[in-house]
């Protein structure tokens, strides 16, 4: 992989991380809307496809163990 792929890579790694972030902060103590937690679903389900592409493993992921 060029380095250019990887440096736009790991940006947007960074950049996901961070959404999860501020969207975990905003999340209620009960009833979480369906669009927050889709929201969630789809930064998660990226962050494992950029990891996957850089050779980066996930400790989350179950099939990285």
């Amino acid at each position: 992989m060029d380095k250019e792929k990887l440096k736009t890579y790991s940006q947007r790694i960074m950049q996901i991380e961070k959404e999860i972030q501020t969207l975990k902060a905003q999340w209620p103590a009960h009833s979480v809307k369906a669009g927050m937690l889709q929201q969630l679903e789809d930064l998660e389900e990226e962050l494992v496809q950029l990891r996957h592409k850089i050779g980066q493993r996930d400790e989350n992921d179950a099939t990285a163990k």
